[in-house]
């Protein structure tokens, strides 16, 4: 069971980070900025309509999950404030690594509880992961491409996160019992640290002046982004 739950961890971080490089591979630079919005809107629905609910939805207090919340939302601004000065960013680029990476492991944990009810269930749980996580791996590449990356250091940085995927699926599978009280923090803290991204980095970037997508365009990018997750989650419930 610990084999197929770390072989559908690695076929599901594979198959979204492959697919996310081969559309930003060919992606035209005029769309940078209107796929910046679309990665803040996935990153407000992730954290609004997906990891809290499903915190809060656990039982522990909802004080100490929004607590939480809060705590990831300070640690990724400390991570910004050394940098302001030599690199605007850099904290961006050290916050959206690190929020990847527990957000990698968080979903392992959730495949390995579902390997531990039936294989079915934890093979559907990593296709559904996959196709969660496309949206956000073509966002990381543009946003890390538009903070100055090269595209092969992007995916090589996108894909050293994505190998916590196997790191979480491996606690999991060995460890559930004592990892499930604290499931619903770590999601929290994900939650904090996706809103600090969108709402202190990406949306006051995209009202710079210059930018050459219109705020029309940036608008409807966002409205997509936010609307992605949810009707992909409805989807994937309707379809099982």
């Amino acid at each position: 069971m610990i084999a197929a739950t770390l072989g559908a961890c690695l076929a599901s971080s594979g198959l979204s980070l492959g697919a996310a490089a081969l559309t930003a591979w060919t992606l035209p630079a005029a769309l940078q900025t209107r796929l910046v919005a679309f990665a803040a809107g996935v990153m407000l629905a992730a954290a609004l309509l997906h990891l809290l609910p499903e915190a809060l939805a656990a039982g522990p207090d909802p004080r100490a999950l929004l607590a939480t919340a809060l705590a990831g939302l300070l640690l990724l601004h400390g991570l910004r404030a050394p940098a302001r000065a030599t690199d605007a960013w850099a904290g961006t680029r050290s916050g959206l690594l690190l929020g990847d990476a527990l957000h990698h492991a968080v979903d392992g944990v959730l495949i390995a509880a579902a390997f531990a009810v039936q294989p079915w269930l934890g093979l559907s749980t990593a296709l559904a992961v996959t196709l969660h996580e496309l949206p956000r791996q073509l966002g990381d590449l543009v946003l890390l491409r538009a903070s100055g990356w090269p595209l092969r250091r992007a995916l090589l940085a996108c894909a050293a996160s994505g190998l916590c995927t196997l790191a979480g699926g491996l606690l999991g599978a060995l460890g559930l019992s004592r990892l499930q009280a604290l499931l619903p923090f770590a999601l929290a803290l994900a939650a904090g640290g996706l809103l600090y991204i969108a709402t202190a980095r990406l949306l006051p970037w995209l009202q710079q002046e210059g930018q050459p997508a219109s705020p029309g365009g940036q608008l409807l990018a966002l409205a997509a982004g936010v609307l992605t997750l949810p009707l992909l989650g409805h989807w994937l419930h309707a379809s099982t």
